[in-house]
């Protein structure tokens, strides 16, 4: 049994480790599955992001070509950059030196504080030589700023004399405009969907008439914002002027005022919030290119989209023509090809029909040759079988007058037998009524055996003992003992009432929380303190940790 029992278990336990295998391995397919549709999700997410930072860098630099190719023709000035150069030169030196100065004076602070010995003469010296190759170099720069300045004045006294080259910003921007104009113009006549539209359905003319509206809208929209854009004040400004009041600096005014000491403060200033106006424009002309390409390739790829869906709805439905036109031509095919089959199974069927009642001809004079040789054959056995019924007769008759005679000899034994047997069966008869007598006389004796039993006590107790006469009191055994009623009458004094923590030892709430103190107090309102089981209970308890 034991050896069944553990094969059974053993068997459950590998059943349960191939299951849990099972399902190790579906949820390691499950994660992987889960992680490449993760990843998926994210390089598809990263492409489309790459593919829109893709576009909108095409725009910008189609944009800024554009810029490139109208301000391509726009001369420079190489004096004030010379310049500009030379005081940014001079800048970083300076901050060089001033932050190479302020670490030799930490250092110098650091010695002083820790109490350590002076720098020798060496490193005096060469701190010194450092001083004095920086302020060398200061004024060095100073004298080449101050030429610098001469040759800048005087250039720019001869660009005041002669005013042969002057730049009309206005020009510039109008130009741009323009070109953004024209090329918005060219767009819009020669969009390629408006073309299309000439040679289409009346499904897709719907399509394309509200593409053309959009377009338009579109179209007059920027068209308006280009007109708000284009300059209507006229001022010249020269080249030099333009260079250095479109620095991003904030002392340009200054530089202007240096260079051009002739013109006043307010002439001055209107050019600087000129050239910064025109700025501002050329930005927003340069976001108006990027959003008109953005805004019409949008519009372009969501009609070309509904034609394409359109297009694709069509072709569907002529596939769906074309199948049904198929199932038609095989459905009639099919019809004169099971015409056919059935004219072939029409004729094989009469050749059957002849050929089945050829084998019905033959097949019944067959049975009726057999039919007349079972009637013969029925003949003989019927006279066969009646010489049998007479010979299994005369037999029968024969063992029953044998069965008669040996009857008659077995009950003659019998009754031989009976008569011997008497005497014998007689003394048995005798013996089971004694001991059935016997077995009453027992069990009557076995009843009576606890009245006798108590009979001999009661002689017993009373030839050698004396009982007193008392009534039985079950309320005694239930009501309080007088230990307990007087503990509830008595009341305690002052006296009573000292705590246990001023005796050395003794803790009021250690006394407490020892189970064993609790126990044998409430033995003793019980009246069970000095007997033999509340001393074998508070042995069997442990001592408190």
């Amino acid at each position: 049994m034991l050896q069944k029992q553990f094969e059974e278990e053993e068997e459950r336990s590998k059943e349960f480790l191939a299951k849990l295998n099972q399902i190790k391995k579906v949820s390691k397919d499950m994660k992987h599955k889960n992680v490449q549709s993760v990843q998926r999700q994210e390089w598809s997410k990263e492409y489309l992001q790459l593919m829109k930072v893709e576009r909108m860098l095409n725009i910008d630099l189609e944009s800024k070509l554009l810029l490139l190719e109208i301000q391509s023709d726009l001369p420079k000035f190489c004096l004030a950059a010379l310049l500009e150069q030379g005081i940014q030169n001079y800048k970083q030196v300076k901050d060089e030196l001033i932050y190479q100065l302020q670490n030799l004076k930490k250092i110098q602070l650091q010695l002083r504080r820790e109490q350590l010995p002076r720098l020798d003469k060496k490193t005096n010296n060469e701190s010194s030589q450092f001083k004095e190759l920086a302020f060398s170099f200061k004024d060095y720069l100073q004298q080449m700023i101050s030429k610098l300045e001469v040759e800048y004045q005087k250039e720019s006294t001869i660009v005041d004399e002669d005013n042969e080259e002057t730049l009309d910003m206005q020009q510039c921007n109008v130009t741009i405009c323009n070109s953004f104009r024209s090329r918005i113009e060219q767009e819009y006549l020669n969009d390629k969907l408006i073309l299309y539209a000439q040679n289409c359905d009346d499904e897709e003319l719907e399509i394309l008439e509200n593409y053309a509206k959009a377009l338009e809208y579109l179209y007059e929209r920027y068209q308006l914002e280009i007109q708000k854009l284009t300059p209507k004040e006229r001022i010249e400004v020269s080249e030099e002027m333009l260079y250095l009041g479109s620095s991003n600096s904030l002392h340009s005014m200054q530089r202007l005022m240096l260079h051009f000491p002739k013109k006043s403060r307010p002439e001055l200033q209107e050019a600087v919030d000129y050239i910064r106006k025109q700025k501002d424009i050329n930005k927003r002309l340069t976001i108006l290119q990027r959003n008109w390409k953005i805004e019409y390739s949008q519009l372009q790829n969501k009609s070309e989209q509904l034609l394409n869906d359109m297009q694709q709805n069509k072709i569907q439905k002529n596939q769906r023509w074309m199948e049904y036109l198929q199932l038609k031509q095989q459905r009639i095919r099919i019809a004169e090809e099971l015409e056919e089959k059935r004219v072939e199974y029409e004729k094989k069927q009469l050749i059957l029909q002849q050929q089945k009642e050829e084998q019905r001809e033959q097949q019944e004079q067959l049975d009726q040759v057999k039919h007349d040789e079972w009637l013969k054959h029925k003949a003989e056995i019927a006279e066969i079988a009646l010489t049998y019924q007479v010979e299994k007769e005369q037999k029968r008759q024969q063992f029953l007058i044998q069965q008669q005679q040996q009857a008659e000899v077995v009950k003659k034994q019998q009754l031989q037998q009976i008569e011997q047997a008497k005497p014998r069966v007689q003394q048995r008869q005798e013996k089971e009524v004694v001991k059935r007598e016997d077995k009453k006389l027992k069990q009557e004796i076995k009843k009576l055996e606890p009245e006798v039993k108590a009979q001999r006590i009661e002689d017993a107790i009373n030839r050698y003992s004396i009982r007193p006469n008392v009534d039985k009191d079950f309320q005694r055994l239930i009501s309080e003992t007088e230990t307990r009623q007087l503990r509830k009458q008595t009341k305690y004094d002052k006296a009573d009432k000292i705590p246990l923590s001023n005796v050395t030892g003794f803790n009021i709430n250690q006394l407490m929380s020892d189970m064993r103190y609790r126990l044998q107090v409430a033995l003793n309102d019980a009246g069970l303190g000095q007997t033999a089981y509340a001393r074998e209970v508070i042995l069997g308890m442990s001592k408190p940790q």
